[in-house]
């Protein structure tokens, strides 16, 4: 099933992500289960979200998140 995608986490006048990660559903968007120097960041400046690739297997997700 591919349902996986890679997104990446901007400040909001910002081109370079300050995060990427690898989800299903509406993980983008959740602010649980964040490590602190993340809350730190969205906290001073927000954040903006893009999807970079979707409709992905678990493995493909895996290995263009970690690129």
């Amino acid at each position: 099933m591919n349902s996986f995608y890679v997104y990446g986490h901007y400040k909001p006048n910002e081109d370079i992500p300050f995060y990427i990660g690898k989800g299903i559903g509406t993980r983008s968007t959740q602010k649980r289960g964040r490590n602190k120097w993340w809350h730190n960041i969205v906290n001073k400046y927000g954040f903006r979200i893009e999807i970079l690739y979707d409709n992905l297997s678990e493995e493909t997700a895996f290995d263009l998140e970690m690129q």
